[in-house]
């Protein structure tokens, strides 16, 4: 297994750069978070499948919005925590018996109805 990394400075770099990787045998898409990915999600995520390049993103909004599967810190997770922790203090319970929790803070993420898998040919 051969790790490239390609810079990219607009969308017609994360083009080109989509393409050379679907030509490569087992051609697969390491998507990193950079400002520049974020606001070209949706292109990002429409070239991979049409390229039937597998990817992997960094939140679960790209997998819900079609991308194959994504591994990354879940934005959602600590301010759920954080307001029904705020929400027991509120109700009078003690900073003892309202112990801090600690999650895991990546996990793995293909939303069940998700069109992901389909687009790629996989499911």
């Amino acid at each position: 297994m051969t790790v490239t990394s390609t810079p990219v400075q607009g969308i017609a770099d994360i083009e080109h750069s989509l393409a050379e990787f679907a030509k490569e045998p087992n051609g697969s898409l390491i998507v990193a978070p950079f400002p520049l990915i974020m606001t070209n999600q949706d292109t990002i995520i429409a070239l991979a499948s049409e390229l039937h390049l597998p990817a992997i993103y960094p939140f679960r909004y790209f997998a819900a919005n079609g991308g194959l599967a994504s591994y990354g810190f879940d934005t959602v997770a600590p301010h759920r925590e954080a307001a029904s922790y705020v929400d027991r203090i509120l109700k009078g319970k003690s900073r003892p018996t309202c112990p801090c929790r600690h999650r895991p803070s990546t996990n793995c993420d293909q939303p069940k109805d998700c069109e992901g898998p389909r687009s790629y040919g996989f499911a």
